[in-house]
């Protein structure tokens, strides 16, 4: 039998592309458990956050996707039908391109709220059990063998309810506001908000040690392997003492409030993870290419 150490540097060296005779040869294991663990499928993973299924460029399926006139002119609100549009299809796209998922993970504000700070103006709709319907819509495209929700900002997902719970209910998953969840022997660390800070890896490494503060508290069971925070909506992906970390983009386009007041750059895309038999997490982001972004 495979020891753990044995087991990583296999894997490892599958990862570098290493012929399986010279892994074999350099390891000291039979040929025969090389080729193995070469067949074995990756679990794979579909990431995402910040949805905000409701607003005026939140990620909204097509049968919601109607000529509402968001937008304080007509150019505006054209150019918020195309960013739906265009989020829409090219996240559909990449759904097909990368699936069949094990997982799909989307951590929190899958819908964008009651919209006070500016009047309900930049919003398909107010109600958000209509919003819900839209995220659960988007979430069941991905198809995927298992869901996991993490909850999102009060301000958007409800301050005295909570509405991305009508989501999980209709997806018959777990959501919970924190998570430490092993997949594949890969221990990963959910949680919705971060700081936003200058450089996104300062925020991630300010939550990594924190991890690892409960974690040595005996608070945690286990180490986390991989750090995911969204609500920047900043990509950033990196490694630090072995911990993984993770800023997801996001699935909304551009608001007024980012407009008028925001100068960091935002992504929207996704994530797709594949844990390797050794539990080594393959993180890939992708950021999608918009043209109603431009200007």
């Amino acid at each position: 039998m495979l020891t753990k150490q044995q087991k990583k540097g296999i894997c490892q060296c599958l990862r570098l592309g290493v012929r399986h005779k010279m892994i074999a040869k350099e390891l000291g294991v039979n040929l025969s458990t090389v080729q193995m663990l070469s067949a074995k499928n990756k679990i794979r993973m579909l990431l995402e956050a910040d949805y905000h299924s409701g607003h005026g460029s939140g990620l909204t399926p097509p049968k919601y996707n109607s000529e509402n006139l968001v937008g304080d002119t007509e150019a505006e609100s054209k150019q918020y039908s195309q960013q739906r549009k265009q989020i829409w299809q090219w996240r559909e796209k990449q759904i097909k391109l990368y699936g069949p998922f094990n997982w799909h993970v989307i951590n929190g504000d899958l819908c964008d709220g009651k919209g006070e700070r500016s009047g309900g103006t930049e919003l398909l709709t107010t109600n958000r059990q209509k919003q819900t319907c839209m995220a659960t819509e988007a979430a069941k495209l991905s198809n995927a063998d298992n869901y996991l929700i993490i909850r999102g900002t009060p301000y958007h997902t409800g301050v005295s309810e909570e509405f991305e719970n009508l989501v999980a209910d209709k997806l018959k998953c777990e959501i919970k506001d924190y998570a430490l969840k092993e997949i594949g022997g890969c221990v990963f660390n959910f949680r919705h908000s971060q700081g936003n800070t200058k450089n996104p890896f300062t925020s991630l490494i300010n939550e990594k040690e924190s991890a690892d503060k409960w974690f040595l508290d005996g608070t945690h069971k286990k180490r986390s392997d991989v750090i995911v925070r969204s609500h920047t909506h900043r990509r950033a992906y990196g490694t630090h003492a072995d911990t993984h970390l993770v800023s997801t983009p996001a699935l909304q386009g551009y608001t007024k409030f980012g407009s008028r007041k925001c100068n960091k750059v935002i992504t929207v895309g996704l994530t797709i993870i594949d844990i390797w038999p050794d539990g080594f997490p393959e993180i890939k982001t992708i950021k999608a290419d918009i043209p109603a972004f431009k200007i």
